[in-house]
């Protein structure tokens, strides 16, 4: 969790002259990041696990993603609500390690997608599993 709280507090700090200390798309960049490793993590468990056809479902798969989207949304705006200055008491600092954890940051909101890309278009990936 501490690595979810450090990119809530850059995304709030980035975002920190439009949302203020609400940091609302903070907390709408974390959530969507959140979201697509579940859904990445469901697919391989599905891929590889369960084998579960989801060309034809039973229930509408829309109906069935908004319920962990709603809660992660409800769960992140309880989580960090008012904590953005608690996280720049923390985290603020102006060294080189500064910018060093900024673009770890910037790869762990990458990384998502990265990893979609590779499990959805490479051939050898298919092939490994």
């Amino acid at each position: 969790m501490v690595l979810f709280d450090y990119i809530y507090f850059r995304l709030a700090k980035f975002f920190f002259k439009k949302d203020g200390a609400a940091a609302y798309r903070a907390n709408a960049f974390l959530t969507i990041m959140q979201l697509f490793l579940l859904l990445e993590i469901c697919t391989l468990l599905n891929r590889y696990l369960l084998h579960f056809d989801v060309s034809k479902p039973n229930i509408d798969l829309r109906i069935l993603a908004a319920g962990p989207v709603l809660l992660l949304m409800a769960y992140n705006n309880y989580r960090y609500k008012r904590k953005y200055l608690i996280f720049r008491d923390r985290w603020y600092d102006k060294s080189t390690a500064y910018v060093i954890k900024g673009v770890l940051v910037v790869l762990a909101l990458l990384f998502p997608f990265i990893l979609l890309f590779v499990m959805v278009d490479n051939p050898l990936f298919n092939r490994l599993f």
